[in-house]
């Protein structure tokens, strides 16, 4: 993780608590509280995918890991995802490993939308999108969304640093991607979700299928 990449995110995080001394202190509401605080995070063991095509084994890894607290390889996951050499993982396929284990499916399919990726933040929850990989490339993406603040959102992006930036914005640790361009990214998927409950919502989840053609 890069120098300024870390001390952005230790920003966001300082910023929140900032927010909560001032408004305790002047006796603000929780409302108020709540609404200084337009800005949170979600603690997730970085992996970097070990493949080019990886992308989605190493995004479902890492939630697996945090919710479950076990480390699956990448190679395993493959399999269970029906990987298809050159081309990666389709939509449809990334929801099985977490089916395999038991772990509550809070979202699945096409047309969500930033809100919805606040929210499953704010609820200890894990979404990973697919996106166009950048700007310069008609291919998709997956990376898992770490948190946000008001302009934008922090992903772990699997694709290593070492590999190559993508165009126009960061890869690796808890990159940040601005509103405006994560929207054109994430559109190229037709806002994909898949999002999972999070290890204190086991159990307490229901899903909600959005239309997926993929």
């Amino acid at each position: 993780m890069s120098r300024n990449k870390k001390l952005g995110f230790l920003g966001l995080t300082a910023v929140i608590l900032a927010y909560s001394l001032v408004y305790s202190a002047l006796g603000g509401s929780a409302q108020a509280i709540a609404a200084s605080q337009r800005a949170n995070s979600i603690q997730v063991t970085y992996q970097e995918q070990k493949d080019p095509y990886f992308c989605g084994q190493a995004s479902a890894q890492m939630a697996i890991q945090m919710i479950q607290g076990r480390y699956v390889s990448q190679f395993r996951l493959q399999h269970e995802m029906s990987f298809i050499p050159g081309a990666g993982t389709r939509n449809n396929h990334m929801i099985k490993p977490f089916q395999n284990r038991d772990i509550d499916i809070i979202r699945i399919g096409i047309l969500s939308n930033l809100e919805h990726l606040r929210e499953s933040i704010d609820h200890g929850h894990y979404s990973i999108i697919n996106i166009r990989f950048d700007e310069s490339k008609n291919s998709g993406h997956y990376v898992l969304v770490t948190g946000y603040n008001e302009t934008g959102f922090f992903v772990h992006d699997p694709w290593p640093e070492g590999w190559g930036e993508p165009v126009g914005r960061e890869t690796g640790e808890n990159a940040f991607i601005n509103g405006e361009l994560l929207s054109e990214l994430w559109a190229f998927r037709l806002f994909w979700v898949l999002t999972v409950a999070g290890p204190s919502q086991a159990g307490a989840a229901q899903v909600q299928e959005g239309l997926d053609w993929s």
